[in-house]
C-alpha cells in the first residue's frame, strides 16, 4: 500500500474501499489501528504489504502528509512537494557527514574539496529531485562511518548506540545497508583484539556487552521503523528474494532486459564516470580509490581500512550482479570522493616534501579537477531549467495533433507522456512474446493509427539487446526505424548537460546495433557537442528522455506492414547459452570414437583390480615428496592428504590445458602432464632429499597404517560391488544411467565444456567436474566404463576412510601437541573413519524392533528406509555409508572426500599461519594455492558443497592470524588479503567453468516443512549422545570446581531454566520445536569452551572440533526454516545439507569422544564405578546400532538386483541374463511378457563398433516415467 492509499484508509477518507478491494488488502481495518490490530499483519493499515525497499521510505512522507493536511490540500500528485524537500534534506546531510568524515581522516583542505565536489555531484543533483530511498541510504550510510570513526577515537557507550542507531536506520529505507556489517565487524574485531591483548576477564566481558547492546539498538531500531518485515515475515521474505532474483538474472522483468550480456565492472567504471561522477574527476577518483586500496595492504590505517573495505566489497558485489542500474553506483561514490580527495592532498604533501616542479603542477592539477566537476555539475543542474522532455512532447502533441486522432504509445513497462488526453491511445504489448498473432495486431495497430510515441528508449533498446527472444519485434523496430513501415519521424525532443554552449550528449542508439531513426537530429544543439556515448537507463530516462513521435505518411495496410516485419531483421545470435561453438561442436562429433580410447585385448581389462590400484598407487607415490614438503605442518606430514590431491592435481592441469585448446583430452595430454609433473616431484625430491627420508621414516608407523586403511576401504567396496555391479535397477536403480550417459560424454569429449549427451549441440551445464576427474583415470587405466565405474565407487571410498583418519588424526594431534605416533590420536583417527564411513542412524534399529525375525534373514531388510526417515516427507536423509552403497557416481558422492580434503588442506594453513610464517614464501604460497585448488573445486564438482566449505575456510584463516599477531592492524589487513586472495583465486582456478555455467536455481524460500525431534534424534542421536556426555561428564565438572558464591548458584540456575523454558515455548508455539532444541545445544556447545580451553596447553585447536559441531547445528537450523528454491519440497535441500552436518558432526564427535575416553581411562565418572559402568554400556549401545546399517543395509542392497546369478565388476553383464516388464507401458509391451535386456546390449555394443565419431543419435522414449525402462 502506497502513501496515498495509507493515508486514505487511516483517515477513512473519501475513496479508501478502492485502496482495499483487492489482496492483500482485503482483510485491511481501516481507520487508526488499534494495539491489537497494529500486531495483525492481515488487518493493520500501515502494513505496506511492499517490502522491495524499507518502509521507512513510506511511513517518512506519510508523516508529513497527516502533519501538513490540516494545512494544504495534498493529492497524490502533490506529494513530490514533500518528497522532494526531504531528499534535499538528506542530500545536504550528507554532504556534512562527507566533510566531518575527510576531516577526520584527512584534514580540513581534503574535507573542503570532498564537499565541493559532492555538491556539484551530477547523481546527486539528479537524485535530490526526486522522492527515492537512495539520498536517505547515502545519508545514514555515511552516518554510520562517522559514528564508527567516533567510536574508534573514543570507546564511549554513547558512540557505541549511535552506530546502532545510524545503521539501524540505513537499514530501514534499504536492507542492502546489511553491508555495513562487514566494517563493524572489523571494528569489533579490532576491540575484541585489543581487549584479549589485555588478559582482562571484565575487559573482554565488557567489551562483548558493547557489541551485544550496539547490535541490539540495530535491531530495534530497524523493528521499530519496519515492524511488519518481521510481523509479516513471509511476505518480506518473498518479496525480497524476488528482488533479489531479479537484480542477479537480467531479463526476468522486462525492464531489465537491457541489461543482458552488459560486462561487468566495464559498465559500471564507464557509467559513473562519464555520467554519475563526470570524465575527469571519475578517471582521478578510480586511479585514487584503487591506489588507496594497494597503500592500505602495505601501510594499513584503520580509518581508511573501514571505508575502502566497504567500498571494495560494495563495488565487486554491485558490479557482479546482471542488472546494472547505475543508482545502485551511488552509495560508493560519497566513499570514492572520500578517499579520493584525501589521497590527492597526501600526493601534494609528499610531492612538496620533495620540492620539485611536480608539486605546483600537481596543484594546478587539483584546480582543474576541481573546476572541472563545478561545471560538470553545473551542467547537468541546466536540465532542470527547462520543461522534462515529455513535457515538451505533451504540449506538441496538444498544439499539433487534432483530438481524437488515434495514436500508438510505444511504452511498454514504462512511463507515458502525460497530460495527453481526448487521443484515441493504444499501448503496443511489446515484451509479450512475438507470436505471428502479435506481429499481425502490431501490423493492424500501426495502419489503423496516425502517429506512433516513444517515451524513452526502453522499448526498442530491451528489444535489440534481446532479439533471439524477440525477432519479429526488433524487425520492428528495424523497419520502423528505417521508414519501410510507412511512418517517418516527425519530430524528436532531447535535453543534455549543458553550459557555456558545451552540450555533453548521450547516445540513445549508440548499442546493440539499433538504426539511428532516419530523421533523427544527432547534431541539433548549437554550440560544442561532446558525444560520451550511451548514457544508463537511470541517467537518462528520470529526467531527459529522448522522446519520439512518428506520423504514419504512408498508410501502409496491414499485410503490407507485416510482411515487411517479417522478412526484415531476425537477429538472432550465433551462440545460445549452454551450446557448443561450431568449431567444439564439429571437433566432438569427428572424435570421440570408441575404439580409439578403449581396447579389450589389453592387460587391463583382464586385471581390472590390480590395474587400477596400482595405477592410482604408483601417481600418488609419486606426488609423495611434494605432498611432504608442502604439509609438514600436519602431524602426517600429508601423507593422507597426498593420495587424492595428486590425483586431483593431474586431473586438474588436464581440465584447463584442454580448457584453453593448449591440448585435446586424449590419454597423450594425461600422460605429458604426469611427465611433467614427475620431472617437478623428482626435482623436489633431490632438493629435500634428507627431510624426505628422515620424515619417512619417523613416521612409517602412521604411513603404513593410512595405507592399510586405505587397502582395506578399497577392498571392502570392490567386494560390494562385486556383488551388485548393476548400472541399472527397475524401481530402486536411482539416476546410474544418468551419471554413466555424462561420465561416457565427458570420456568421448575432445574438447572443453564436454558435450551434453541429451542436448545435442549444447555442453554439459552441470557441476561435472567430479566426473571429469573420474574420466581422467579411465581413460588412463584403458579400463572400460562399464566395469571403472564399479572401480571408481571404491576408490572414492578409499579416499573418503583415507581422509576421515587424517582430520581426526591429525586435529587431535594438533591439540594435544603430539607429533608422534601416538594411541590416543590414531583413536581419534578411527572413531572419525568410524563415524564418517561407516556408522549409521537408528533406521535398522526401528526396523529390528519392528521385525525382530528379519534378523534371521538379513535380506528383507529394507535398506531404502534409513534414507527416508522423515516419512511422509520427501526429504533425504542419506549418510555417506548409505550413499557409497547405493553407488550412484552423483556430484554429491564424488564430493565427499574433497569436502574432508578441504578442511586437511585449510587446516594446514592454518598451522601455517599460526607458526607466524612469511606468506609470500613459497612453501606458504604451495600451501595456500592447494587450498585454493581444492576450495574453489567444490564449486565445480557439488556447488552446494561451496558454501559451507568456505566458511570454515575463512575460520581457519581467522583463528591462523587472530592468534599469531600482537599487531592489530597487520592483523586486520592480513585477514583481509589472505581471506580476499583465497576467494578471488578459488574463484579464477575455474573461471572458464563459470563463465560457461548456468544456475538457474538462486535463491531460498521459508520452509514448509520442518524436522520432527524424534526424527532429528533417530539420524544424529549418536552424535549428540557425544555432546551431551561431554557436557555432563567434563563440561559440568569444570564448573562446578569453580569458586562460585553459593548465594548465585541459585539465580543462575533461575536464569538458566527460565531461558531454555522461554526458548523451547516460543520455538514450540511457532512450530519449530526442533530448531529451540537446537538452540539449547548451541549453548551447551558454548559452555564447553572454557574447559576446553584450559586443557589445550594454550592452543587453539580445541576450536575446530567445537566449529564444526556449530556449523552443523546451524546447518540443521537452516533446513528447518530455508528451503532452496525450485526444490521438491525441501526433499534435496535436506539431503544436501544433512550430508554436510553428518560430516561435520563426525568430526567434532570423534574429537570430543576421544578426550573423554582419555579422562575416564585415568578416573571413574564422578569417582563411581556404575556410572561409569552404564555409560560405557550407552557407549556400546550407540556403536552396535551405528554399525547395523553397514552389516544388514549391505547385506538387503546387495541382492536387491535383477538377478544374483553372478557376480561381476561389469556394471552392464545384467542385461545379458536380466528381463524387464513394465506395466506402465503396455504400448511397447502389450503382452506384459517381459523385455529381454539382452538386445539392449547388442545394440550398445553395435554402436560402440561401428560408429566413428560421436554423432547425434535420435532415441526414443517410450513413456514419460523417468526411472523407467523407456527414458533411461
Amino acid at each position: 500500500m502506497r502513501v496515498d492509499c495509507m493515508y486514505k484508509v487511516l483517515m477513512n477518507s473519501l475513496g479508501y474501499l478502492d485502496c482495499i478491494k483487492a489482496p492483500p488488502f482485503e482483510l485491511t481495518e481501516p481507520g487508526l489501528p488499534s494495539i491489537q490490530t497494529f500486531f495483525n499483519s492481515d488487518k493493520s493499515p500501515l502494513n505496506p504489504h511492499w517490502f522491495p525497499l524499507g518502509s521507512a521510505i513510506i511511513y517518512l512522507l506519510l508523516f508529513f502528509k497527516i502533519l501538513l493536511s490540516p494545512f494544504f490540500t495534498i493529492g497524490v500528485y502533490d506529494l513530490y512537494l514533500i518528497g522532494r524537500p526531504l531528499s534535499i534534506i538528506a542530500d545536504i546531510g550528507s554532504m556534512v557527514f562527507i566533510y566531518l568524515i575527510t576531516k577526520n581522516i584527512f584534514g580540513s583542505k581534503a574535507a573542503l574539496l570532498s564537499l565541493v565536489l559532492f555538491a556539484f555531484l551530477p547523481t546527486s543533483i539528479q537524485h535530490s529531485h526526486y522522492y527515492r530511498p537512495e539520498p536517505f541510504s547515502v545519508f545514514f550510510i555515511l552516518a554510520s562511518f562517522w559514528s564508527m570513526l567516533k567510536l574508534y577515537n573514543q570507546q564511549s557507550i554513547k558512540h557505541y548506540l549511535f552506530v546502532g542507531f545510524s545503521i539501524g536506520l540505513a537499514l530501514s529505507f534499504k536492507i542492502s545497508a546489511l553491508s555495513l556489517g562487514i566494517p563493524l565487524s572489523i571494528l569489533f574485531l579490532l576491540f575484541l583484539i585489543s581487549s584479549i591483548n589485555s588478559s582482562s576477564i571484565t575487559l573482554q566481558l565488557h567489551q562483548i556487552k558493547l557489541f551485544l547492546i550496539t547490535g541490539l539498538v540495530i535491531v530495534s531500531t530497524y523493528v521499530i521503523i519496519n515492524p511488519y518485515s518481521i510481523l509479516d515475515f513471509q511476505e518480506f521474505w518473498e518479496w525480497n528474494t524476488r528482488e533479489i532474483n531479479i537484480v542477479n538474472t537480467a531479463g526476468i522483468v522486462p525492464y531489465t532486459i537491457q541489461y543482458l550480456n552488459t560486462p561487468n565492472f566495464i559498465y559500471e567504471f564507464l557509467q559513473t564516470t562519464k555520467w554519475n561522477i563526470g570524465l575527469l574527476t571519475g578517471v582521478s577518483l578510480w586511479i585514487l580509490f584503487i591506489s588507496a586500496i594497494i597503500y592500505n595492504f602495505r601501510y594499513p590505517k584503520i580509518n581508511e581500512i573501514l571505508l575502502l573495505v566497504w567500498g571494495f566489497a560494495y563495488f565487486i558485489t554491485i558490479a557482479t550482479v546482471e542488472v546494472k542500474f547505475s543508482r545502485y553506483m551511488y552509495p560508493l561514490i560519497p566513499i570514492m570522493i572520500i578517499i579520493g580527495s584525501g589521497y590527492l592532498f597526501k600526493v601534494q604533501y609528499y610531492l612538496s616534501q620533495k620540492k620539485n616542479l611536480f608539486h605546483p603542477v600537481f596543484s594546478i592539477l587539483i584546480v582543474i579537477l576541481t573546476t572541472s566537476s563545478v561545471l560538470y555539475g553545473l551542467a547537468y543542474t541546466n536540465i532542470y531549467t527547462n520543461d522534462h522532455t515529455a513535457v515538451q512532447a505533451s504540449k506538441w502533441i496538444n498544439e499539433n495533433i487534432p483530438k481524437g486522432t488515434k495514436i500508438i504509445n510505444d511504452n511498454h513497462w514504462d512511463e507515458s507522456i502525460p497530460d495527453i488526453y481526448g487521443y484515441q491511445i493504444k499501448q503496443i504489448p511489446i515484451f509479450e512474446s512475438d507470436t505471428q498473432d502479435k506481429g499481425f495486431n502490431i501490423a493492424i495497430d500501426l495502419s489503423s493509427s496516425e502517429y506512433l510515441i516513444f517515451y524513452s528508449n526502453r522499448t526498442y533498446n530491451a528489444i535489440f539487446n534481446n532479439s533471439y527472444r524477440y525477432p519479429i519485434s526488433a524487425s520492428y523496430y528495424d523497419s520502423l526505424f528505417n521508414e519501410k513501415l510507412g511512418y517517418s519521424l516527425v519530430k524528436s525532443f532531447t535535453q543534455y548537460p549543458e553550459i557555456a554552449g558545451i552540450h555533453f550528449q548521450h547516445d540513445t542508439f549508440s548499442i546493440n546495433d539499433i538504426p539511428t531513426p532516419i530523421g533523427f537530429p544527432t547534431d541539433d544543439k548549437s554550440g560544442l557537442n561532446l558525444n560520451l556515448g550511451y548514457g544508463d537507463n537511470d541517467i537518462v530516462n528520470y529526467d531527459h528522455p529522448v522522446v519520439l513521435i512518428f506520423e504514419n505518411i504512408q498508410k501502409y495496410k496491414p499485410d503490407r506492414i507485416y510482411q515487411t516485419i517479417y522478412s526484415g531483421r531476425t537477429n538472432y545470435p550465433s551462440e545460445l547459452n549452454s551450446m557448443l561453438n561450431t568449431e567444439d561442436r564439429i571437433i566432438n562429433s569427428n572424435g570421440g570414437t570408441w575404439n580409439n580410447i578403449f581396447s579389450e585385448n589389453i592387460l587391463a581389462q583382464k586385471l581390472p583390480i590390480l590395474s587400477w590400484f596400482i595405477l592410482l598407487e604408483i601417481l600418488t607415490i609419486l606426488f609423495l615428496p611434494i605432498s611432504l614438503i608442502i604439509f609438514r605442518g600436519l602431524p602426517d606430514k600429508g601423507f593422507g592428504i597426498n593420495k587424492l590431491l595428486s590425483l586431483f592435481i593431474i586431473a586438474y592441469i588436464t581440465w584447463i590445458f584442454v580448457y584453453l585448446n593448449i591440448l585435446t583430452f586424449t590419454i597423450f595430454a594425461i600422460i605429458l602432464i604426469i611427465v611433467i609433473l614427475s620431472a617437478i616431484s623428482i626435482r623436489v625430491f633431490f632438493r629435500n632429499k634428507d627431510y624426505i627420508i628422515t620424515t619417512t621414516k619417523n613416521n612409517i608407523k602412521i604411513f603404513v597404517l593410512q595405507d592399510l586403511i586405505f587397502l582395506s576401504a578399497f577392498a571392502l567396496f570392490v567386494l560390494i560391488r562385486w556383488f551388485n555391479p548393476d548400472l541399472w535397477h527397475p524401481y530402486l536403480g536411482g539416476e546410474k544411467p544418468m551419471d554413466f550417459a555424462y561420465l561416457n560424454a565427458i570420456i568421448k569429449s575432445t574438447t572443453m565444456p564436454p558435450y551434453d549427451p541429451w542436448f545435442a549441440g549444447g555442453y554439459i551445464n552441470y557441476y561435472y567436474f567430479g566426473q571429469f576427474f573420474i574420466a581422467v583415470y579411465i581413460i588412463l587405466s584403458g579400463i572400460l566404463p562399464e566395469i571403472a565405474y564399479n572401480l571408481a565407487i571404491p576408490s572414492l571410498y578409499a579416499f573418503t576412510a583415507i581422509l576421515s583418519f587424517s582430520v581426526g588424526y591429525n586435529i587431535y594431534s594438533l591439540y594435544r601437541e603430539k607429533t608422534n605416533f601416538n594411541r590416543s590420536s590414531v583413536f581419534a583417527g578411527l572413531m572419525s573413519l568410524f563415524l564418517i564411513t561407516l556408522s549409521g542412524n537408528f533406521g535398522i534399529l526401528f526396523q529390528i524392533i519392528d521385525n525382530p525375525s528379519y534378523l534371521m534373514n538379513p535380506t528383507r531388510f529394507d535398506w531404502w528406509g534409513p534414507s527416508r526417515m522423515m516419512e511422509p516427507q520427501f526429504s533425504i536423509t542419506e549418510f555417506p555409508f548409505w550413499t557409497f552403497l547405493f553407488a550412484d557416481l552423483h556430484a554429491h558422492l564424488i564430493a565427499l572426500p574433497f569436502t574432508i580434503l578441504t578442511i586437511l588442506v585449510g587446516l594446514n594453513v592454518c598451522t601455517n599461519l599460526l607458526k607466524q610464517e612469511r606468506i609470500f614464501t613459497k612453501k606458504f604460497i604451495a600451501s595456500f594455492l592447494s587450498f585454493a585448488l581444492i576450495l574453489g573445486s567444490l564449486s565445480v564438482i557439488n556447488t552446494w558443497d561451496y558454501p559451507t566449505y568456505l566458511v570454515i575456510s575463512l575460520f581457519f584463516i581467522f583463528i591462523g592470524i587472530f592468534t599469531s599477531l600482537s599487531s592489530i592492524q597487520q592483523t586486520i589487513t592480513k585477514l583481509i588479503l589472505i581471506s580476499s586472495s583465497l576467494i578471488t583465486i578459488s574463484y579464477l582456478l575455474y573461471l572458464p567453468y563459470h563463465l560457461d555455467n548456468t544456475i538457474y536455481t538462486s535463491g531460498f524460500h521459508l520452509s514448509n516443512e520442518q524436522t520432527n525431534i524424534s526424527d532429528f534424534l533417530s539420524i544424529y542421536g549418536f552424535f549428540l549422545f557425544i555432546l551431551l556426555s561431554y557436557f555432563l561428564l567434563k563440561t559440568l565438572s569444570f564448573y562446578t570446581s569453580l569458586p562460585i558464591p553459593r548465594n548465585l548458584i541459585i539465580p543462575i540456575s533461575i536464569i538458566l531454566i527460565s531461558a531454555i523454558t522461554v526458548i523451547l515455548s516460543f520455538t514450540l508455539y511457532f512450530g519449530y520445536f526442533t530448531v529451540g532444541i537446537i538452540v539449547i545445544l548451541i549453548i551447551i556447545l558454548k559452555l564447553m569452551i572454557p574447559d576446553l580451553y584450559i586443557n589445550s596447553l594454550g592452543n587453539r585447536y580445541y576450536l575446530f572440533p567445537l566449529f564444526f559441531i556449530l556449523l552443523s547445528l546451524s546447518i540443521c537450523i537452516f533446513v528447518d526454516i530455508f528451503t532452496i528454491d525450485n526444490d521438491i519440497n525441501r526433499m534435496n535441500t535436506v539431503f544436501k545439507f544433512y550430508n554436510q552436518a553428518w560430516i561435520l558432526f563426525s568430526i567434532g564427535s570423534a574429537f570430543l569422544l576421544t578426550i573423554l575416553l582419555e579422562s575416564i581411562n585415568s578416573k571413574l565418572i564422578f569417582n563411581n564405578r556404575i556410572v561409569t559402568f552404564f555409560w560405557i554400556f550407552l557407549l556400546g549401545f550407540f556403536v552396535i546400532n551405528a554399525s547395523l546399517f553397514a552389516i544388514f543395509g549391505t547385506t538387503s542392497r546387495v541382492n536387491n538386483r535383477f538377478t544374483t546369478e553372478f557376480k561381476s565388476l561389469n556394471g552392464m553383464e545384467f542385461m545379458q541374463y536380466a528381463s524387464y516388464t513394465d506395466t506402465k507401458a503396455p504400448l511397447w509391451n502389450p503382452e506384459m511378457n517381459g523385455l529381454n535386456l539382452n538386445h539392449d546390449l547388442e545394440g550398445i555394443m553395435w554402436i560402440r563398433d561401428n560408429i566413428q565419431g560421436s554423432p547425434v543419435i535420435a532415441e526414443a522414449t517410450t513413456e514419460p516415467h523417468r526411472y523407467m525402462w523407456g527414458n533411461r
